[in-house]
Order: C-alpha cells, then structure tokens, then sequence
C-alpha cells in the first residue's frame, strides 16, 4: 500500500455499510500491512454471540493500526454523517473504545425519523 498523506482524506468506507464496516476497516489494515491473525469466527458479527467483543477489539486495533500510518494531524474514525475515513483530528466524533456507541445512536436517530 502507498504511504498515506493528507490527500487520501475524506470518506474510505460508508455509512451504509452499518456494522460491516468493522470487517472492511480489518480488511483495510491487514491490505496495508498489519501482521496479525484474526479468526473468521471474530468477524461472524452478532452482538448477541460469545464473538462480539472479539469483533470490537480486532476493529480498534485495525483502526488504531491504521492511525499509527495516518499523517501528521489525521486520526481515521467516523465523521458526524458517521462515514468512516481519514480525516483532521477535529473532525472526528467516534469514541475508540465504543464504536457501537455510535450505531446503536444512528439506528436510534434512525427510528425517530422513520417509525
């Protein structure tokens, strides 16, 4: 993978991928150079099943793989239209240690405008 500069800002993978955006965020870490082993069972997501937590833990550490590539000023996370990409620090509304925080928040937002 090309080193990732300022210019590669923006949306990476979108809203309406939902909850799946964990496995493209893993996909995305391991296609720039992560070295890691990650069960097909932790990417089976249910938030129901004995594999949920798996499933956050293998997103945070493919995100915060990805930071560790990010430039200067640049975090990857969710913007507040909960897209998620490079972006300026500033921009960024997404708890790390929480990321369902924010689709259970959408899906909530969600049924207020659609019951």
């Amino acid at each position: 993978m090309k080193k990732i500069t300022e210019k590669d800002s923006g949306i990476w993978i979108g809203a309406h991928r939902g909850i799946d955006q964990g496995i493209e965020i893993i996909q995305t870490a391991i296609d720039a150079g992560w070295d890691t082993y990650i069960p097909k069972a932790w990417l089976d997501y249910n938030l129901f099943s004995e594999n949920h937590e798996d499933y956050w833990d293998a997103w945070i550490d493919a995100q915060e793989y990805l930071d560790s590539l990010a430039p200067e000023g640049y975090e990857f996370g969710h913007n507040k239209d909960f897209d998620w990409g490079l972006y300026p620090k500033d921009q960024l509304i997404q708890n790390k240690d929480h990321p369902i925080t924010y689709f259970l928040d959408l899906e909530e937002s969600l049924r207020l405008f659609h019951p």
